[in-house]
């Protein structure tokens, strides 16, 4: 994995069981357009052929993402404005779905279309530098890379719809404190090196209960209790099936 040349987006093998994937756009915060969604696509897609652990996706330059390039969109046609939406939905259901974990390593600006990435991946680091937020709203827009429908499963409804009616910013200890962000770390160092022990950690894991899991935990907002609880038994039956002498758990 590199990042060639003239990309917008690079692919970093960090270790053999961490893929970065970094947006590299500073003149305009990591903002992305069309190019950017398609490259970002494309990165993730050979991140999990490589059969990383885990995919930890950062900006640049002190910013994650600040969003959609706006100026990109207002320049575009009605077929460019149509295809942005519908490719930012793909990455962020991609990054979802990913059957690797993924990490946002937020630091800076983490606005909009930022924050609709850092919510389709599995965990968040936030950096105590940085900024969390809707601002769509203040725009006369609304967010449309599936953050109306993902921030409420971290946050609540009441407290979703303050931060997107309002177009609210909060920084790092309040985004930990709702349980936008799982961990703060000082600097983005620090935020890498625990995405490289989480790394460690989770390659080090029996089997294919990760994917599982995922899928499992993201589906159960969208079931009944009875459907989800079905799906967990099938999911188990067919995990014991494959390694049914593999369960041994330390004292």
């Amino acid at each position: 994995m590199s990042s060639g040349a003239n990309r917008r987006v690079a692919l970093i093998k960090v270790e053999p069981h961490l893929a970065l994937l970094r947006i590299q756009r500073p003149e305009v915060r990591n903002a992305f357009d069309n190019r950017t969604l398609v490259e970002m696509r494309n990165a993730i897609r050979t991140a999990l052929s490589e059969g990383v652990a885990v995919i930890a996706l950062a900006g640049d330059a002190g910013t994650f993402c600040a969003g959609s390039d706006l100026k990109a969109y207002a320049a575009g046609d009605d077929e460019y404005r149509a295809e942005h939406t519908r490719l930012a939905q793909d990455v962020m259901n991609d990054l979802e779905a990913a059957g690797a974990l993924t990490l946002a390593l937020v630091e800076g600006f983490c606005l909009g279309g930022g924050l609709e990435l850092a919510l389709a991946c599995d965990l968040r680091i936030a950096v105590q530098s940085s900024t969390w937020g809707f601002p769509e709203v203040t725009l006369g827009v609304i967010p449309s890379g599936g953050g109306t429908q993902r921030i409420g499963r971290y946050v609540g409804l009441g407290r979703a719809k303050q931060l997107i009616l309002l177009g609210e910013r909060i920084d790092a200890a309040e985004a930990c404190r709702l349980g936008l962000a799982n961990w703060m770390a000082a600097d983005f160092e620090g935020a890498l090196n625990r995405a490289q022990g989480l790394a460690h950690r989770v390659h080090g894991f029996t089997g294919a209960a990760v994917p599982v899991l995922k899928e499992l935990v993201t589906q159960s907002f969208d079931l009944s209790l009875e459907d989800g609880l079905t799906r967990e038994r099938d999911a188990e039956a067919a995990l014991t099936a494959v390694a049914p002498n593999t369960l041994e758990f330390d004292s």
